[in-house]
């Protein structure tokens, strides 16, 4: 017994440390091809990537079979069992037998059939065949890469495999770094990617999430190749590339990155414990090993604390947790769809029927691994998968720190995907595949290998076809698709919106719980006046009552038969799911409503309910509900800026004009609402010397002149914009005659806001018309003179005439006013075409 022991770790060493000579193995090559393109292409996300990488996995894999005599894992066995059954989600069933496996499936494929009249019929198990069929192929390619990778482990050794992952994660964080030490935006100089946010986030992998859990990956993999015995020589580029791969990684500021990483670290220490008491030349060799690793890692933590900035800071501060609250919501539904799920790719059309929250962002995956498979594939199938591949990847006595390491690594990706959703792209997974390829290379293998490799090409190239015709267009590509066409259809001649109505009732029955292709029918169906609007609209609810667009549909119907408080409730229904509909519920709103309280009915409690208030607040038609609007929406949004800086300034209007609602008796009352607004304000912007002028303006009602004008000569001088706090200051001198703090002011004033010509004439004009207010003519008359100094117009010329006369100096009058005729017969262009204006110390 212990001489077997010996001869099945002496087995298990020998991929690793005894690699056969020669040049490298075809498995090995293709490998090399299929990881850097998937890489590459975005993840291989569209399926016009998909299927040829899935084509040459399946081919390359079956050619090795049959023609070389590879072996096919079980491992590999279980991915094109799990392509089969996901095929077999996709394909039409009688609809007795899909009712018996799934009644919430078959539920939802007859109300689909009803609402665009189709017969009753055979349907599929997945709520999304087209998707389906992608991931059925998707699953068949993981399979032939697990051969692929199994086969170059056995005849290359593990490190072989290792290497080709290794070089794939370098070959990311080198087009990362590139695209951001270039500073391009765009990928590869021509795709703009949408989710790029953040400094070396402009990447083949734009998702942080995945980008980080691929480095990672790499990561482990090259520790792993570092303490492999008979690769010394790659030691040192494995330590610099483990030490880039976690920089980056850490770079990417994903929290379940992090935790993973912690917990890799941790079992990377577990290890550690284990290789020391397994040193037979004592602990010397071990700590030789270890030392490098703890290198790496204190090197890469260093690296990434030097470079991380304010959005890494921002990103892992993230108090964000909807992704638990969507995990909780998918137990409901499993607990609906436990033996067949919702078929594997339908959980982004089928799962805003269940979830709890608003918005128009949809939930793509579930962002849980475990959960994922069971929404997907249904309770048993994800326990058999998941348990035979942790029973595979298992620990076993005898393992060399190498493979030891390379178990960790897709533990520590498995760990980052029961939060994050990496697995699910498919650059990714082929990844992870190939690295579990090479763990199992010396497992048991499957016996009637010949029989397997030709049933699972003739799966892959099956469901490759299917994925070609019935897949190519994903559910955001027909949403995109739909919401373009509309557009082009909106006003295009009855017919002509009738044949779009028959693409839409057929994406419909393509993606029969998707709630989007029902509210694209229902808005042409309003545009033709069509009652069976109604139906649509109500599906839409049914599929997605979270969504706020079917309410606003249910609106425009309301209005239409003149029942404007439905039409009125329903807007606020539809902002209460979705604040992204503020805008066009407030223009509605608009035409709609006859007094400010029927735009308060329309208004829900919230930021949106406030920018809705806001809006109407700027309409001609309810001027005299202004005052009411802006209060109303300063208590709906507390936390926006811009209603409680309107809010206090209306209030304190209307109490210095003495206008109603804030006359004698409501003074008390408005002075007190619009402080409250001001200090709001204030608390959100602190560096802002606007809100300083709102509560000096508020001392000021209350006759508090010396204690509002302390307030401004104290902190206005640390703000920004301080030339706000100069003039109300300047105001607040009206009473006044001219004293030294008031010339002081001014030139103050005038020394801030002089940055250009044309800003130094304007702060002096205005100066000059305060002071001509004030009776103060020499003194507007020197200010006067300085404005058209700095940038003299006809209306310069003409105040400086003005103020001229009322100073009692008839000469300077006239010779200004001469200067105002000139300018306007020539153009502002010609006056002061090099003779100076009257200096400062004439108009004294």
């Amino acid at each position: 017994m212990a001489e077997r022991r010996r001869r099945v770790r002496a087995a298990r060493r020998a991929p690793e440390d005894e690699p056969s000579a020669g040049r490298w193995e075809p498995a090995l090559w293709l490998l090399a091809c299929l990881l850097p393109v998937s890489l590459l292409a975005l993840g291989a996300q569209h399926v016009e990537v998909i299927v040829p990488l899935a084509l040459l996995s399946v081919g390359g894999a079956a050619w090795l079979v049959l023609g070389r005599g590879a072996r096919v894992p079980w491992a590999a066995a279980l991915l094109f069992g799990l392509a089969a059954w996901t095929a077999l989600q996709a394909v039409p069933l009688p609809e007795a037998v899909t009712a018996l496996v799934s009644p919430a499936g078959a539920a939802v494929w007859r109300s689909a059939r009803e609402l665009v009249g189709a017969p009753s019929g055979a349907m599929a198990l997945s709520l999304d065949p087209g998707a389906s069929w992608v991931e059925a192929t998707k699953h068949a390619a993981y399979a032939g890469v697990i051969v692929l990778a199994a086969e170059a482990s056995r005849v290359r050794g593990l490190a072989s495999v290792l290497s080709v992952v290794v070089g794939s994660g370098v070959l990311l964080v080198v087009v990362t770094l590139a695209h951001g030490l270039l500073g391009l935006d765009l990928l590869y100089g021509i795709y703009d990617p949408v989710l790029a946010v953040g400094p070396w986030s402009t990447s083949p992998l734009l998702n942080p999430n995945n980008r980080a859990g691929y480095l990672q990956l790499g990561a482990f993999c090259a520790l792993a190749l570092a303490l492999s015995r008979r690769q010394a020589r790659l030691r040192p580029l494995a330590l610099v590339a483990a030490a880039l791969l976690l920089i980056l990684a850490l770079l990417a500021a994903s929290r379940g990155a992090y935790v993973a990483l912690a917990a890799g670290v941790l079992l990377l220490g577990v290890a550690g414990v284990g290789f020391l008491r397994r040193a037979r030349a004592g602990a010397t060799l071990a700590l030789t090993r270890a030392a490098p690793l703890a290198a790496a890692l204190g090197l890469a933590g260093l690296g990434a604390w030097a470079l991380s900035g304010k959005y890494q800071a921002g990103a892992l501060a993230d108090a964000d947790l909807s992704k638990v609250d969507t995990a909780r919501v998918v137990l409901g539904v499993i607990a609906e769809y436990p033996v067949a799920g919702l078929g594997r790719g339908a959980f982004e059309t089928a799962f805003p029927a269940y979830r709890t929250t608003g918005g128009s962002l949809v939930d793509q995956y579930v962002e849980n691994v475990a959960l994922q498979w069971m929404v997907d594939w249904g309770v048993p199938a994800a326990i058999v998968a998941f348990g035979l591949l942790a029973y595979w990847l298992r620990p076993r006595r005898g393992d060399s720190a190498a493979r030891t390491v390379a178990r960790i690594a897709v533990a520590v990706l498995v760990l980052h995907n029961a939060v994050d959703m990496g697995l699910e792209l498919m650059g990714v997974a082929l990844a992870a595949f190939a690295v579990i390829g090479a763990l199992v290379a010396e497992s048991r293998s499957v016996g009637r290998a010949h029989a397997v490799a030709l049933g699972g090409a003739a799966l892959g190239a099956g469901v490759a076809l299917l994925a070609a015709t019935q897949g190519r267009t994903s559910a955001r590509q027909q949403r995109e698709g739909l919401a373009a066409e509309l557009r082009a259809v909106r006003r295009a001649p009855e017919d002509e919106r009738r044949r779009f109505l028959e693409e839409v009732r057929a994406a419909i029955l393509r993606r029969p719980a998707d709630p989007y292709a029902p509210i694209i029918a229902a808005r042409v169906l309003l545009g033709l006046r069509d009652p069976a609007a109604m139906r649509y609209v109500g599906h839409a609810l049914e599929r997605d009552p979270a969504s706020g667009e079917p309410h606003l549909l249910v609106a425009t119907v309301a209005a239409r038969r003149g029942n404007r408080s439905q039409a009125l409730l329903s807007l606020r229904l539809a902002v209460e799911r979705d604040e992204k509909l503020a805008d066009a519920a407030a223009a509605r709103a608009l035409r709609w409503a006859r007094d400010g309280a029927d735009l308060l009915r329309a208004a829900p409690m919230s930021n949106a309910g406030a920018r809705m208030l806001l809006r109407a607040a700027k309409d001609p038609r309810f001027e005299a509900d202004q005052l009411t609007l802006l209060e109303e929406a300063a208590a709906r949004g507390p936390a926006m800026i811009e209603a409680q800086r309107d809010a206090a300034g209306a209030l304190l209007d209307a109490v210095e004009a003495l206008r109603a609602p804030c006359g004698e008796g409501e003074r008390d009352r408005c002075l007190t609402r619009a402080e409250a607004a001001a200090k709001a304000y204030d608390a959100a912007r602190p560096n802002d010397a606007e809100p300083l002028v709102f509560r000096a303006r508020v001392l000021v009602g209350r006759g508090l002149i010396d204690e509002a004008k302390r307030l401004l000569e104290g902190d206005c001088p640390r703000r920004s914009r301080p030339a706000r706090c100069l003039k109300a200051r300047v105001t607040l001198d009206a009473a006044e005659r001219w004293s030294t703090d008031l010339d002081r002011t001014l030139r103050a004033l005038e020394a801030t806001e002089c940055a250009a010509p044309e800003q130094c004439a304007r702060v002096r004009e205005w100066i000059a018309r305060e002071l001509t207010q004030r009776g103060e003519h020499l003194a507007a008359l020197e200010y006067w003179g300085r404005a058209v100094e700095a940038a003299p117009t006809p209306a310069r010329w003409t105040g400086l005439a003005d103020s001229a006369a009322a100073a009692n100096q008839p000469g300077r009058a006239k010779e200004a006013m001469a200067r105002a005729r000139a300018g306007i017969a020539r153009g502002a262009s010609a006056v002061g075409d090099g003779s100076a204006p009257p200096a400062a110390s004439q108009a004294q």
